[in-house]
């Protein structure tokens, strides 16, 4: 028997189809399933409350570029670029930066100068080592030695575990936000803190919601220097030794669903081990 296809018809399975794969996707994300490389779309970071971002791709005479509207670029000392091949998306170059000893990189300017308004500060790190309280990305203030803002590792218990770590201008309120699992040396993790304005600080490992704490504001903090590798104040400390890539800040506190895709449309899977 000849089998007759009218256009009506063919109309309704092509829409059918399109619905499965809408609804497969959907699914995907939500569980936050490993996203297939091959179907992947780079994420290209059109937010407008961007306030600093460093992909690390770029230099110009001074160090590293800002690709953020701001122009807040960095001064490296030390700290070298390091090739780590292909991007697993797109397969053009990657670049991060290797830190040892007292290598870092300083910022004149904070992209987040306040953290008791919506804010995200995110990057991507792979520490050689988990000790001495080591700061990846921090915000704080040159003229004195409270204010922090920023993520570091630490041991606890024996345990690797990263960390966001505040404290107020006045050093009178301080919050220690700690994963919740331990992580192995030498592989790339993706860290994001959010603030609401309000009441909730959310910490996500690898674009999954870690930890949760409702404190409020923890009083006035001004923040108006960077420093990438280390711990930056009034004085320079606590310095990174590993990898850093793709950090941003924003003011504005990015949705889980933001979160989740800055996270695996990157550069790094989580807990890679890329040869360098």
């Amino acid at each position: 028997m000849t089998r007759r296809y009218t256009i009506c018809s063919l109309i309704a399975s092509a829409s059918l189809f399109v619905l499965l794969a809408d609804a497969a996707v959907y699914v995907s994300r939500r569980s936050h399933a490993p996203m297939s490389v091959a179907a992947a779309v780079y994420w290209t970071d059109t937010n407008a409350n961007r306030v600093a971002m460093y992909y690390f791709e770029t230099l110009d005479a001074t160090g590293v570029v800002d690709s953020s509207a701001n122009g807040y670029s960095g001064y490296i000392t030390g700290a070298v670029a390091t090739a780590i091949g292909p991007r697993t998306i797109d397969g053009s170059a990657e670049t991060a930066y290797s830190f040892i000893g007292d290598d870092w990189i300083a910022v004149a300017q904070a992209g987040i100068t306040n953290v008791n308004i919506p804010w995200t500060l995110a990057a991507t790190v792979n520490p050689a080592s988990f000790t001495n309280f080591a700061f990846a990305v921090n915000l704080g203030n040159s003229a004195e030695a409270n204010t922090i803002c920023g993520f570091s590792v630490a041991q606890v218990n024996s345990s690797n575990r990263f960390r966001l770590f505040m404290r107020n201008t006045a050093g009178t309120d301080s919050m220690v936000i700690t994963s919740t699992a331990s992580y192995a040396t030498n592989e790339w993790h993706h860290l994001a803190a959010t603030y609401d304005g309000a009441t909730n600080y959310t910490f996500y490992i690898d674009g999954t919601q870690d930890v949760v704490r409702s404190d409020g504001d923890i009083g006035a903090t001004t923040l108006n220097v960077t420093g990438i590798g280390a711990l930056r104040r009034s004085t320079l400390m606590q310095f990174w030794n590993g990898k850093i890539d793709d950090v941003r800040e924003y003011l504005e506190c990015l949705s889980s669903n933001a979160v989740w895709d800055m996270a695996t449309q990157t550069t790094h899977p989580a807990g890679s081990t890329e040869s360098r």
